[in-house]
């Protein structure tokens, strides 16, 4: 498995907030530190900056562009494409449509489709998309409303199908629903019963894209890492579906598997500064003093590596792998007292992505058997591993107080004077 991602356009604006040291939220500093992590260990980091509005890809692109100046190489940062032609355009988009649709309606005929949202604010709603996104995706809940909810005659859908794939004035995510005539029927179905507001159209429409980009990845052999808002909302509720049925384990039921490569998180947050810039340069110096480990043994381990299951002379070769590391990490320290092993981190999780799940009850457990059934019913046809959640946003998860305390005191030195952050981890 080589170490590929991609990361959603979601982050890189958050992203380009901190380099601009003007940041908006303060999940924006965790998406940054999530992406130095990665700038460490992975071969490349992917984006997509092609598709979408006109506002979002120049934010992107300029995003991208300020992380090349200062030193990130191109061979890193990959910009993606997607497929010109037609035929295979429309080919790889019904197949992921039936991919969300049989999530939705597994054979066992229990349906599950995103829920009403709790109760959030307005911060932490709109940080799950980029800078202005709500605004543009009017016309695409719109559209929702016009033909799944009230059922209208909307005399110029062909040509509203054939604007989605651009993804700028129309959502992708309106032709992926038409795509697939299943997928079609069963939201009309569930939204005439539910007859979800606008809000919760704004809902549907951010988790199914988090679906959309964790398929598309799987079907392009990356792994997909989502922003930290969209992380989180996955993390709380995996988080309940441990204390289900007498302890149901979900990681084995969605078969996630944790990364043995440490994490250099705890040093990137307390030895590299706070100068956007000088940290990102920093970053790079230490992918370089680990590039040989990068490339005789990280981009050898597969997923079934990665989790407990080791034969024992993979195991004793990875533990060297992870020493070394280790090693070098402390050695990158500015300080004596430096201790990695107090965070003894791993670089991240591989799992199932439960995010279009995560705004219900997290304690019903009739609920939550109803997910657990559904993933073991999808699961032998699926590849698992696709949905990469990185170790800053699993320490946040777990109430680390001291990365919370670490991510505070980022937030004042990434910002400018005048500049407000909206406050929305829990």
């Amino acid at each position: 498995m080589s170490m590929k991602h991609f990361r959603d356009i979601t982050s890189y604006h958050a992203i380009g907030r901190v380099l601009d040291k003007n940041i908006k939220y303060d999940s924006d500093v965790i998406d940054f530190y999530n992406f130095l992590s990665q700038l460490i260990f992975c071969d490349e980091i992917r984006v997509s900056s092609e598709l979408g509005p006109d506002e979002i890809k120049s934010g992107t692109k300029r995003t991208i562009e300020k992380l090349k100046s200062w030193g990130v190489d191109k061979s890193i940062l990959v910009e993606l494409e997607y497929p010109d032609d037609e035929e295979m355009f429309a080919k790889q988009q019904k197949e992921i449509a039936k991919l969300i649709y049989n999530d939705w309606a597994p054979n066992r005929g229990n349906i599950i489709l995103p829920g009403p949202p709790r109760l959030e604010s307005n911060a932490a709603r709109e940080s799950k998309f980029p800078t202005g996104y709500v605004e543009i995706l009017e016309q695409t809940v719109k559209i929702l409303e016009d033909t799944l909810v009230a059922q209208k005659q909307v005399d110029n859908l062909d040509h509203i199908l054939t604007q989605s794939k651009a993804d700028a004035d129309v959502s992708y995510l309106v032709g992926l629903i038409f795509s697939y005539e299943p997928l079609t029927k069963l939201l009309t179905t569930h939204f005439q019963n539910q007859r979800p507001t606008k809000e919760q159209l704004l809902d549907f429409v951010s988790k199914t894209r988090n679906k959309f980009n964790a398929y598309w990845s799987m079907l392009n052999d990356l792994h997909f890492s989502s922003s930290h808002a969209r992380s989180m909302s996955s993390l709380a509720l995996e988080n309940s579906l441990h204390q289900v049925g007498g302890g149901v384990n979900a990681l084995e039921t969605s078969e996630s598997a944790t990364f043995k490569v440490p994490s250099a998180v705890h040093l990137l947050l307390s030895q590299f500064g706070n100068e956007p810039e000088e940290i990102v340069k920093r970053t790079l110096a230490l992918r370089g003093h680990l590039s040989e480990f990068r490339r005789k043994n990280l981009s050898n381990i597969s997923v079934s590596d990665v989790g407990d299951n080791y034969k024992n002379d993979e195991f004793r070769e990875i533990e060297y792998v992870y020493r070394d590391i280790k090693n070098i990490i402390s050695e990158q320290s500015q300080s004596r007292f430096f201790d990695i092993n107090r965070f003894d981190l791993n670089i991240g999780t591989l799992n199932y992505c439960y995010t279009e799940y995560a705004n219900e009850s997290y304690h019903n457990p009739g609920f939550l058997q109803k997910i657990i059934s559904n993933v073991k019913d999808k699961r032998e046809n699926n590849k698992k591993g696709n949905y990469f959640i990185q170790d800053l946003s699993i320490m946040i998860s777990q109430q680390d107080d001291y990365f919370k305390r670490e991510v505070a005191i980022k937030v004042k030195e990434f910002r400018k004077h005048n500049s407000k952050v909206e406050i929305i981890l829990p």
